[in-house]
Formats: structure tokens, sequence, C-alpha cells
């Protein structure tokens, strides 16, 4: 059995070791590879899973690729919600579409004890990742405020999520772009928007392991900060149920204890 992600300069990814623990575990014989490539529609996604793969993770920048194509495909409801796909299955030659990022934000809020109601959320970004961050607060949430450097991308919300038209104060900042909090932190617009902010919790949704002066920052100031390797497990759970029909829940010792595995 053959899985891999796809995607454009991904050599930093850590999804093939998460995988190769999984199939250890559970005694699997399969293998997870990077597929690095510039380009993807539908018919090379399909020679690739024609070439022996059984499941296919998208990420950027192609993880909406796929929607506006007139295909006789299965797609999950999230699929239909939030128009991004992340997750491919391919069995008995159909292929099936799935977005198991939406679980896995809102399980590893759930896994963390961060307490969305009533809070004021401010989300950097407003691509694939920030459209799935919404979606998935915007009904939990008391307010949710965005910032985006393309304003146009922003057209379909309501100007009171707009971070300029907004004056109150910000509980949860989530990075969902791939810049580092360090640039955004020194980005003009954002630095003084945030400023005086009583900013209780920081998600990053890139995960790194090794402290930076931004962590510092947070450290000094109180502040909790989370990176993105608690979705990215959990969504990876996902996937690995979809592909081979099983229903493994992670226990937290369990999670802790592949973080910790990844981290070496």
């Amino acid at each position: 059995m053959k899985y891999a992600l796809i995607g454009t300069n991904i050599n930093y990814s850590i999804s093939p070791r998460i995988y190769e623990y999984w199939f250890k575990e559970n005694l699997l014989s399969a293998s997870y590879e990077l597929i690095d490539i510039e380009y993807l529609n539908f018919n090379i996604l399909k020679n690739i899973l024609d070439n022996g793969y059984n499941g296919l993770n998208l990420t950027q920048p192609f993880k909406e690729t796929l929607i506006n194509s007139d295909l006789d495909i299965y797609v999950d409801s999230v699929v239909k919600k939030i128009n991004t796909i992340n997750t491919i299955s391919y069995k008995n030659q159909i292929i099936s579409a799935y977005n198991t990022d939406y679980d896995g934000f809102l399980q590893s809020l759930n896994y963390l004890n961060i307490d969305l109601k009533d809070k004021n959320i401010f989300i950097i970004g407003f691509g694939s990742t920030g459209k799935l961050i919404y979606y998935c607060l915007k009904n939990l949430s008391k307010n949710i405020v965005i910032y985006n450097r393309n304003v146009d991308k922003l057209s379909s919300l309501d100007d009171t999520n707009f971070y300029k038209n907004y004056k109150g104060d910000i509980d949860i900042l989530i990075n969902a772009t791939s810049v580092s909090l360090e640039i955004l932190f020194n980005n003009s617009d954002i630095k003084s928007f945030v400023k005086d902010k009583n900013i209780l919790c920081v998600y990053d949704v890139n995960y790194r392991f090794n402290n930076t002066i931004i962590l510092q920052y947070m450290k000094n100031k109180n502040i909790k900060l989370i990176n993105g390797i608690y979705m990215l497990i959990l969504q990876a759970n996902k996937n690995f149920n979809i592909w081979f029909d099983k229903n493994i829940l992670l226990s937290k010792n369990k999670i802790e204890k592949l973080i910790k595995e990844l981290s070496i």
C-alpha cells in the first residue's frame, strides 16, 4: 500500500514520520512519501493514483485545485462547505475527497482545553487554512476579526470581520498563514492592531519545536502559545482511519508520545 503528500516545496514535512510510526505500530505493510510538484490537475492526480497509490494528502498550493473541476468524485460534507480538499482515498477505482483539517483543528482545541465561548478571535490570513478556521469558529466565538493582505478575499464577509473596523479586545490570535510569527509581529499593520490587546492565547498552525525570539516574548507576556503539531497529528489520524477503515482514537498519552518521538 502506498500513500503520499502532494505539494510544492514540501521537503520540510514531517508527515512521512507520523504515518510510518503508525504503520509500524499497527503492523501495516505501507509507505508514505513526498511528491513535490509545481502543478496539479485532475489528470495528473489520476495518473499518480493509478501508479499504485491508495491515498493522498494535498497541501499548499493544491488544496483548492480540484474544487472547480467538473468531476464525478465523492466529496464529503466538509469539502462541500468550505471548498478545500486535503485528503484523497482511492478504493476500487473510486476517488473520494475529504477535508480532515476541519476536525483536526476543532479536536486540537478540545484536546488543549481552549474555551472559545465569549472569546474574541483574530485570524491572520484568509487562504484555504484561514477560511477553514473561520468556518470552524464562526458559530462558536463572540467575534471573529480577520487580517489578509489581499482585502478582496474578504469581500464575502461582513464588514465587522475586517480588522480595521474592529475596536474591541482580542483574546485569541490565530496565525493561519505559512509566515512565521516573528515576521508577522513585525508587520506594521498587525503590530499596531495587537498593541495593547490583552491576548490570552496564540495558535500558530505551523509546527516547530525549537524556541525562538517570539516564544520568549510570549512567555514574558504570559501568553499561551500553541503550535500546529496537534492539528497535524489529529487530522492525520482521521486520514489514517479513512484509508484503513479503522476507528482509532488517539489518547493524550499517545499524542504526547508521538510528539516526543517527532521532536528527537
